[in-house]
């Protein structure tokens, strides 16, 4: 009987054992599993980061550049279109190319993708030297304007300074900010 006891706790010992890995140590090793994964994608995720991280003032002078560049494009591309402004420069372009305008008549603007032309009629009395000077004065100033539907013809009643009346449509643009009108 001695051996039947030893087999019974022995088998009973055995069965305690393989119920054990069944149903407690396959769920507890499973369980281990799922957070080693969780862990490894969670390490990856962090690995990233500090990626990121290590990359933040790279990307921080990035931006910084990028925000001069786009302010350097706002002065040739504005954002709004600074008619007075405009009128004045273009007066003080002309006056120092002893110019007078006539006329200065702002149209309606022309919407484009990004962008809407913005064109002003002007009508501008003068020597043709002097609208030259003027208009490469147009050319170098900060901020883009096209001269389209130049004419020029010669003043009835000339005088020294004034032998010519020239109309031109002076077009500048505006930038449109997309973020603003949604």
């Amino acid at each position: 009987m001695d051996r039947t006891k030893i087999v019974l706790c022995v088998l009973s010992l055995a069965i305690i054992i393989v119920a054990f890995y069944m149903f407690v140590h396959q769920e507890y090793d499973k369980r281990i599993r799922i957070k080693e994964q969780e862990l490894t994608v969670l390490k990856a995720e962090i690995t990233k980061g500090q990626v990121i991280a290590a990359k933040h003032d790279e990307f921080k002078s990035e931006v910084e550049r990028l925000e001069s560049r786009f302010q350097t494009a706002l002065r040739i591309l504005p954002e709004k279109k600074e008619t007075d402004n405009l009128l004045r420069n273009i007066q003080n372009l002309a006056a120092l190319s002893d110019l007078q305008i006539n006329k200065f008549n702002p149209q309606d603007f022309d919407p484009m993708e990004f962008y809407a032309e913005y064109p002003i009629v002007i009508d501008i009395t003068g020597s043709y030297p002097n609208l030259t000077a003027f208009f490469n004065k147009i050319g170098k100033f900060t901020r883009i304007i096209n001269i389209n539907n130049l004419t020029i013809k010669s003043l009835q009643n000339p005088t020294e300074n004034r032998t010519i009346q020239a109309n031109y449509i002076a077009t500048t643009f505006v930038f449109l900010d997309q973020k603003k009108e949604e």
